[in-house]
């Protein structure tokens, strides 16, 4: 796994203020048989908090990552088309005999 860090100019409030964000990636390798990679992601504008309340939160949600140790087993066949419509008009079948 890898985390990167980025702090972004964010939002411009005034031509002398803005707003940064602090942007948290989080890069999980999938597991062979899934092949790829998850990103997870994290951004706020509340940098100053960053150590004791969004880093946790990161850790957490990473550490709940869970993928399939076994194959799942093949999805059903799906079901079969419906009868052709019937004729006289109503191709939906709405009409009340």
């Amino acid at each position: 796994m890898v985390i990167t860090l980025e702090q972004q100019p964010g939002w411009q409030l005034t031509a002398e203020e803005g707003v940064p964000l602090l942007s948290a990636k989080a890069y999980l390798p999938m597991p062979p048989a899934l092949r790829g990679v998850l990103l997870l992601e994290l951004s706020t504008p509340d940098v100053g908090s960053w150590p004791e309340v969004y880093a946790p939160l990161l850790v957490r949600v990473v550490r709940s990552v869970r993928f399939p140790t076994a194959p799942e087993a093949p999805a059903p066949p799906p079901a079969p088309a419906p009868a052709a419509a019937p004729t006289g008009g109503d191709p939906f079948g709405t009409r009340l005999v």
